[in-house]
């Protein structure tokens, strides 16, 4: 400063003045310095207000711009912000968001009540939140969240997820953030119905996986098993805990080769089905024939990752199948025996007419008529082959009575207890109860003979044989149809016959019912007797069964079915004798010239006249010019251009009350239908006997 250079002029000017000059030039460069000092401190503290200013300015621009950046987030919120007088409630402050979730205008807030809006807010004072809620050290607050429901403007509640937070203000304050989760109640309840579906569906899929009749295995892409069902167990006799993690080579029974594997495994790797029968091994050694199917399981890239086998067990239709099998062999030898049964028949039928004209011969020595007979004997033993065989079969007609068990059963076994050796005892257990059943009585009568004969020579040899019958009601159960399913009656008469002799191996177990199988020796049995026996049955809509009896022997179960109480008839009583004509006039019809001749013969000396036709249409056309000469019809059933039924209508159309018989060797084509049977028509099988011609002619006639 200028003053600064006058200092030095002064002092010269001044050096001659006195001390007290001095002393004051002194004082004032002292309060020089000290001026010059303010000065300087005055210009910093002018720097320090303008910076203040600056830093003010600054900061309540930043306060401004802080609180429109909160204004907007509050303002543009997805959930409605309340500010709540922690008091008593009064709502200070609502955003938006708050006027669209509640549906009130913004001038409807001031003053309202939180309590209006949220039931529960009266509860939320600063203590029960205080008190309730968890400390929130990154926030700096102390909140508590809760679902719960709010009331709507229009009066209906909807629910709202409510977070509360404390606010440290003055006075007190708190913070509602409400958040309307009506949309994710939805969602959550539709997703939980989805799941719930899910699983039950699931669950329904694990039921039936684990119930399935079938045994089910799935395996890893690599064949390691990782489940099976309970039927698996019952199958193979494996646990799951002893199956699970191994391979299912385990049931390999050896009957398959390695190339039968190889094909298997190449089908199923490629991704296709393979399904084959197989013959597997369960735990304990034991084999089982199975149907075999193995499917791949593949992901959403169609790569395999996982194989499933259903295994189901053939046993049961193995069986049958065999039973298939040996219908089928039955059905062809019916067909071979029906084919031939009319031809055969109408043969013997003429040898054994002509043997009975014969023996009203002269002069026939005692030894011819002994030939004679056993002719005849023989002729109606081969008839009665060829209706064994029928009944096998169940090709032959059965003429079904009331067969009254108990009386039936005595007959027959005092008459067969005559033909049995002494050294046999034959005992027998009838039981007292009213049974009766409808069938053939001549047929079953042969069937139960059979089966006395058939223990009689098992018991050949035997120290003290015995054969013992028994006769007892039965009601089938389940497994008895599961044994035999074309049967539906639950009531059956069972005869047993019982034996103690040399019994039946399974081997012969399978083979006992076909026909010409014997185990007897040559000269000694047919192979006829059991077939015959098993076709009389089941031609009765029975069953029959045969089992070893222990410690040897074997028994024979028949079952019949048992008639209904009230469906009794009577079973007629036979006289074995010849009943003579008056001379009544009979039309006789037949296609084969010999019968025709012979049987002609044999009505003419049993006293009647005979007309004779060789097929229906000649019948047909002489009945015409002469039906009143004519008292019965004896028709053949199978002839060339017109059979015996079409005639017997044609006849019974112009004369209705004619008498009609029919005679046949074997109805093939089974031509006799239940009409004619119904209009009393009687049916005479050949090669008849002389007794049984003549009283089906008087019946008739009757």
């Amino acid at each position: 400063m200028w003053y600064r250079h006058c200092l030095p002029c002064l002092s010269m000017m001044n050096s001659g003045r006195n001390e007290e000059q001095n002393r004051r030039i002194q004082a004032l460069e002292q309060q020089v310095r000290l001026l010059e000092e303010a000065l300087k401190q005055s210009s910093r503290i002018r720097d320090q207000w303008h910076e203040a200013n600056r830093q003010l300015t600054a900061s309540r621009q930043a306060l401004k711009n802080s609180e429109t950046l909160h204004r907007q987030v509050t303002n543009s919120s997805f959930d409605a912000i309340l500010i709540v007088d922690d008091d008593d409630g009064t709502i200070c402050t609502a955003n938006p968001a708050a006027v669209r979730i509640f549906g009130y205008p913004a001038q409807a807030w001031e003053g309202m009540n939180i309590a209006i809006l949220i039931p529960q807010g009266l509860e939320l004072k600063r203590s029960h939140l205080y008190q309730n809620a968890s400390p929130r050290e990154d926030l700096g607050t102390i909140f508590q969240q809760v679902e719960t429901e709010a009331l709507h403007n229009d009066g209906h509640a909807f629910p709202i997820e409510l977070t509360l937070s404390v606010l440290d203000t003055s006075p007190p304050r708190l913070m509602a953030t409400v958040r309307d989760i009506s949309e994710r109640k939805r969602f959550v309840d539709e997703l939980e119905n989805r799941v719930q579906e899910r699983t039950s569906s699931l669950k329904k899929l694990s039921e039936a996986v684990e119930q399935a009749p079938e045994a089910i295995l799935i395996t890893d892409c690599f064949g390691t098993i990782e489940y099976v069902n309970k039927t698996f167990t019952k199958f193979t006799g494996y646990e799951a805990n002893e199956v699970i993690g191994r391979n299912p080579r385990i049931l390999k029974s050896g009957q398959q080769d390695v190339q039968f594997y190889a094909r298997m495994w190449e089908t199923i790797t490629s991704g296709q089905h393979w399904q084959s029968r197989v013959v597997e091994r369960r735990k304990n050694g034991t084999f089982y024939p199975a149907l075999l199917s193995i499917s791949p399981i593949m992901d959403n890239e169609k790569n395999i990752t996982h194989f499933v086998g259903y295994h189901q067990d053939m046993t049961d239709l193995q069986i049958l199948e065999e039973q298939f099998h040996q219908a089928q062999k039955m059905e062809a030898v019916g067909a071979m025996v029906g084919g031939i049964a009319h031809e055969f028949n109408n043969m013997l039928a003429g040898i054994t007419g002509n043997l009975y004209l014969a023996k009203f011969q002269d002069d026939l020595s005692q030894e011819t008529t002994d030939f004679m007979n056993n002719i005849e004997s023989l002729s109606f033993n081969a008839a009665e082959m060829i209706q064994q065989l029928l009944a096998f079969s169940r090709k032959g007609s059965v003429a079904r009575r009331t067969i009254p068990l108990a009386v039936f059963c005595k007959e027959t076994l005092k008459l067969q207890a005559i033909s049995l050796p002494e050294s046999i005892t034959l005992r027998s257990a009838i039981a007292h109860d009213e049974m009766a059943v409808k069938g053939d009585p001549i047929l079953l009568q042969q069937a139960l003979i059979n089966l006395i004969n058939n223990a009689r020579d098992a018991v050949s040899g035997v120290d003290d044989p015995e054969i013992f019958v028994e006769i007892t009601p039965y009601t089938a159960e389940k497994s008895f149809f599961e044994r035999h399913s074309e049967l539906s009656v639950r009531h059956f008469a069972r005869i047993s016959i019982t034996d103690n002799g040399c019994g039946v191996t399974p081997e012969q177990l399978e083979h006992i019912f076909e026909p010409f199988y014997t185990t007897k020796e040559v000269g000694k049995g047919t192979g006829l007797g059991l077939s015959m026996v098993y076709g009389a049955v089941r031609s009765h809509g029975g069953a029959i069964e045969v089992a070893p009896v222990e410690p040897h022997g074997a028994c024979f179960h028949l079952y019949l079915p048992l008639m209904e109480e009230g469906d009794h008839d009577v079973l007629p009583v036979k006289a074995d004798k010849i009943m003579r004509g008056c001379g009544e006039t009979i039309m006789l019809v037949d296609d084969d010239e010999s019968v025709l001749s012979t049987v002609q013969s044999i009505l003419e000396t049993l006293g009647y006249i005979v007309i004779t036709a060789c097929d229906g249409q000649e019948a047909v056309d002489f009945f015409e010019q002469h039906d009143d000469e004519v008292h019965l019809v004896l028709l053949d059933l199978m002839m060339p251009r017109l059979g015996g039924v079409d005639a017997a209508q044609l006849i019974k159309q112009r004369r209705p009350n004619i008498r009609i018989l029919f005679a046949t060797g074997y109805d093939l084509n089974k031509t006799l239908n239940m009409d004619i049977e119904e209009s009393g028509a009687l049916v005479l099988n050949k090669p008849f006997k002389i007794t049984t011609l003549s009283q089906f002619i008087r019946r008739s006639l009757a």
